[in-house]
């Protein structure tokens, strides 16, 4: 039976089919990200749902003083430029409310007076909070909630039972700090959440309170979980969330290293498809992840997104075994050292490849190492000025998509073009993209000011099974 997501995605292929959805953002992997709206279509969309009392926008054009007169609508969207007044909400119509949005920051709200106890979905994340507003725990009925909030400590969420997406975040001047967000042991009881964001979070273990509890309590809804902590990555943990299909895991490097083995734990997520390891800061360039063997990534896994890790190019051999993955991204300092040889079979069914500023000078392969391969993404890489010549001879390789990358590089991915068109193939595209002022001057900087800092990353050392 199909879940609610694969619903949903459903039937907004239809709209898209059906041109009244527009694709605005699509993944590596061509999954839809951001859709967007006509403006025709959502002036008629507007006026429709005014008439059937559905959605109130209120806009700085609608109102001068922040009242809202929604007239029993089951949605409002708050639409107001920063400063414009004091928002409360004491009109009797907002007893019918069902969802309440804010797309605008800096406003003052008075959420201590919220009369929304029938509330089913509360979007503040552009509003900033000191705290949790303690007045949200009466709204139990919620199914969504995004907040900021600018201090940490725990989340009182146990009341909302109905929950299904939480999201937390700090304040962006907050987030350098990596203030911690604790999520107390009674989210083990919401049985209906599916979506959980929380920035640096802290996961109490699920354990039980009472003897009439079941040993070990699981969210078998759960399907994404972002901001975990490496400490919480433990098998406790893991086995209560057994059922999740993304996760990320965020974390200051000392903390990746005072916890060496939790990613041997990470086999007990038999489910998951896609997993995000991202260290901050990357300051000591010391390798995150050690002693890795292709049996401690769970087998289903697809996509894989690593920044921050500094692990050795010769442990790349590791992930080129895992028999599924589709799509790699290798972000900053996701590997340490110049040279990437490849030296032998792997990435049997990898189709998108993504290089994001990493200090990569060489890189050889042949083509039938990355048999499936698709397309490649290359970011500001700027060291690298050659691709695999094993890309000519690939029939299966449609992009190739250079960002702020050298010259050469960009000629060198030109001539496997030609040497594809040569052979009768004119499927594989070449783009490249130049967005920094006075790039050539800065290359001409570049060798002989990063020296030091080469040295420094040539002494990492990793091991590897």
């Amino acid at each position: 039976m199909e879940g609610l997501e694969e619903v949903t995605a459903s039937h907004l292929d239809y709209l898209i089919y059906k041109s009244l959805v527009i694709v605005s953002k699509r993944s590596l992997d061509g999954k839809i990200m951001t859709c967007m709206i006509h403006d025709l279509v959502h002036d008629f969309l507007l006026r429709e749902s005014d008439s059937q009392s559905l959605l109130c926008v209120e806009t700085t054009k609608t109102k001068g003083l922040g009242w809202v007169s929604p007239q029993g609508c089951r949605w409002v969207s708050k639409q107001i430029r920063p400063g414009y007044g004091r928002h409360q909400f004491h009109d009797p119509s907002y007893s019918k409310l069902r969802s309440f949005s804010i797309h605008q920051s800096g406003l003052f709200l008075d959420i201590e007076s919220f009369p929304f106890k029938l509330l089913r979905v509360l979007d503040l994340e552009y509003f900033t909070n000191i705290r949790f507003p303690e007045a949200i725990l009466d709204l139990v009925l919620l199914r969504y909630l995004a907040l900021k909030i600018r201090k940490s400590g725990k989340l009182p969420i146990s009341k909302l039972l109905n929950l299904q997406t939480l999201t937390v975040r700090p304040h962006p001047i907050y987030t350098s700090l990596w203030k911690m967000y604790s999520l107390p042991n009674g989210i083990w009881k919401l049985s209906q959440l599916r979506h959980l964001h929380c920035w640096c979070m802290y996961l109490a273990s699920p354990q039980t309170t009472s003897e009439n509890e079941v040993k070990n309590l699981v969210l078998e809804n759960l399907q994404t979980v972002s901001g975990l902590r490496p400490s919480c990555c433990t098998k406790e943990i893991f086995e209560g969330i057994k059922k999740v299909k993304k996760l990320e895991i965020a974390g200051k490097a000392e903390e990746f290293h005072s916890e060496k083995g939790w990613h041997n734990n990470l086999k007990y997520l038999e489910e998951l498809e896609a997993l995000n390891v991202e260290v901050l800061p990357y300051s000591d360039f010391e390798p995150c992840l050690i002693n890795l063997s292709p049996g401690s990534f769970p087998p289903n896994l697809k996509k894989l997104t690593l920044s921050g890790t500094c692990i050795p190019w010769n442990c790349m051999n590791i992930f080129s075994k895992l028999p599924n993955l589709e799509v790699l991204e290798l972000k900053e300092d996701a590997f340490s050292g110049d040279e990437w040889e490849i030296t032998e079979m792997g990435f049997p069914k990898l189709k998108f490849l993504l290089l994001e500023y990493l200090f990569l000078k060489y890189w050889t392969a042949t083509d039938d190492y990355f048999q499936c391969l698709e397309r490649v993404y290359i970011r500001d890489c700027v060291y690298l000025q050659e691709i695999p010549e094993g890309f000519a001879d690939s029939v299966t390789l449609q992009l190739i998509e250079l960002h702020n990358c050298r010259h050469p590089l960009v000629t060198f991915a030109e001539q496997i073009q030609e040497k594809h068109e040569e052979l009768g193939n004119n499927m594989l595209k070449v783009y490249a993209f130049d967005s920094r002022p006075s790039w050539r001057f800065f290359f001409n900087r570049l060798d002989s000011e990063s020296l030091a800092f080469e040295k420094k990353r040539r002494k990492i050392q990793g091991t590897c099974r």
